[in-house]
């Protein structure tokens, strides 16, 4: 799972137009577009409001297969 499709996730999740969330982290719903389809990933201070809004921590969100945060491969 990318951390586009987590946050699309997480928001239908919730219940939430990309509209909504949008206004809840204070972005505008275009960029929760671009997040949700892989056209962009949130900056830094979005990536936080993000984690806050939904109760993870930003590693979780950038890292969404991966509890540790390790992107490398196990084998």
């Amino acid at each position: 799972m990318q951390m586009g499709e987590k946050i699309k996730a997480m928001r239908l999740e919730r219940g939430l137009t990309q509209h909504e969330l949008a206004g809840k982290i204070g972005v505008l719903n275009m960029a929760v577009y671009k997040w949700e389809n892989g056209l962009q990933e949130p900056h830094k201070r979005n990536r936080a409001s993000l984690a806050k809004f939904f109760g993870i921590t930003e590693r979780e969100l950038m890292f969404p297969d991966d509890q540790d945060g390790d992107t490398e491969n196990e084998t």
